[in-house]
């Protein structure tokens, strides 16, 4: 028989390929800001090649919305919200964005945490050209609640999101205005107005899932919870409250900055994200180690995990700071990736700015994925080259992650920052390979590969259209070499 489909020659050939990254891989400085033109507090939004920010100190003074390509070129303060009357710190549009930006069509949506016309905030649109500003809503902080610190989330034609400082006795509130600021509803009024709901919402039909960064009951030291609520104000539930910490007297070289247990404390200012029936954040505090977690736990409240502890501070004496291996205090929330999670630590890593990194949904394959550099006072603030504290969540798009540093950087005022990720591996992908009645019969488990043949080893190869798992060939006088590619 003429049959060369040896198994050698075969599994010689099988390797998935990989995609080319388009970028160099690595960390880079996309901006700096400069003083006078704020700092990047809130996470960035991402259309095309153009990123969409907030900065809460810039423009001028009060809070700008900024643009700048994703190469880095093109910033530009597209908004920038005016000076307060100097009357209880009103004014016509609000300030202090921290939050990021939603867009629908060409029309950003946002908030601002101060000014408008009662001093307690706004709700906004305006035009990706920075045309068309319009204030959906003034927080009336007797009634409304105020500061709203977070981004919103929009569902149909409603924006959510929380309101973050009780004024005059009121308390915190989960809120909607609509997209043209003729409905205002207060979707439900926490029960304590140290609550503080800091981050933003996520929204799935008409459930919004979100975080407060301290619990109902602080005399018992319950720092934060994840809760849920419809969109009408029914069903409210505390999903998983995080449970009451301690100081433990940590091993003598390590330093521990926060109380522990077992799940974290004080969720971050990011907002959570939601991936089939799970939910996944970040804690500030807490863990065991004090330093923060990675959670993760179901929508109905069920299975929580706790996915990574930051590891224990080590006093740096040269460096003159507190570091670890993976970073701590984690202010800012994650982004979902394949099964990979992504976030960034604003204290710890090898030089004690903070770090980015990636973990794996299910708690494995934690990798620290760059460290911030070390911070040097030039006499009015502290400097280094890359920046610290970032407070928003990032964003990914073709294995590239996007971030802001909201302090730090040549001029101490922040960055907007870019990290490659590595392309993925290459791997070998099983192909079993059988004789049957004379014929080679191919076979492999994962329908995501298709296959390819040559009659050369270097090829060039070409698809075997409606080719499934088995693929029966007739063994042949010729020399046939097949190849698996990833769809």
């Amino acid at each position: 028989m003429k049959s060369v489909f040896t198994r050698a020659i075969l599994t010689a050939a099988m390797v998935v390929m990989a995609a080319a990254n388009t970028r160099a891989t690595g960390f880079t400085v996309l901006y700096d800001f400069p003083y006078g033109n704020g700092a990047g507090f809130a996470g960035l939004m991402l259309s095309g090649n153009t990123l969409y920010g907030a900065a809460q100190a810039g423009g001028n003074g009060e809070g700008s919305l900024f643009q700048i390509g994703t190469n880095g070129s093109g910033f530009n303060n597209f908004y920038s919200f005016t000076k307060p009357d100097g009357v209880g710190g009103t004014n016509g549009d609000g300030g202090s964005p921290r939050g990021a930006l939603v867009l629908s069509g060409t029309t950003f949506y946002g908030t601002a945490a101060s000014g408008g016309l009662y001093g307690g905030g706004t709700v906004f649109k305006v035009n990706t050209d920075g045309s068309g500003f319009t204030t959906l809503h003034n927080f009336l902080p007797a009634t409304d609640g105020s500061a709203p610190s977070a981004g919103l989330v929009l569902s149909s034609n409603m924006l959510y999101g929380t309101t973050t400082f009780a004024n005059d006795g009121v308390l915190t509130t989960v809120f909607g205005v609509s997209t043209d600021g003729t409905t205002f509803v207060t979707v439900h009024v926490f029960d304590d107005p140290g609550t503080m709901p800091l981050a933003g919402l996520v929204a799935s039909g008409n459930t919004l899932y979100g975080t407060t960064f301290y619990g109902n009951n602080q005399t018992l030291n319950v720092q934060g919870s994840v809760f849920k609520v419809n969109t009408d104000g029914s069903g409210f539930t505390n999903l998983h409250v995080f449970s009451p910490t301690a100081i433990l007297l940590p091993i003598s070289y390590a330093f521990q900055d926060g109380p522990t247990n077992a799940d974290g404390n004080g969720p971050s200012w990011g907002s959570l994200v939601l991936s089939g029936n799970t939910l996944y954040g970040t804690t500030t505090d807490g863990g065991a180690s004090g330093e923060g977690t990675v959670y993760a736990v179901n929508t109905d409240g069920t299975g929580f995990a706790n996915l990574h502890s930051f590891g224990f501070y080590y006093e740096d004496n040269a460096l003159g700071t507190l570091t670890n291996k993976d970073g701590g205090f984690p202010l800012a929330g994650l982004v979902l990736s394949g099964e990979t999670l992504y976030g960034v630590t604003s204290e710890g890593g090898y030089y004690g700015g903070g770090t980015i990194f990636g973990i794996d949904t299910n708690g494995g394959g934690f990798t620290n994925l760059h460290n911030f550099g070390k911070l040097v006072s030039n006499g009015l603030n502290e400097t280094n080259y890359d920046g610290w504290e970032t407070y928003g969540d990032l964003v990914v798009t073709n294995r590239t992650l996007f971030g802001t540093a909201y302090q730090g950087g040549p001029f101490g005022f922040g960055t907007v920052f870019a990290l490659d990720l590595p392309a993925p591996p290459v791997t070998s992908i099983p192909l079993n390979i059988d004789l049957s009645a004379g014929n080679a019969v191919l076979s492999w488990k994962n329908p995501a590969f298709s296959l390819f043949a040559a009659s050369a080893a270097n090829g060039p190869y070409a698809s075997l259209p409606g080719a499934v798992s088995p693929y029966t060939n007739a063994a042949t006088a010729n020399s046939r070499f097949f190849l698996l590619k990833s769809n």
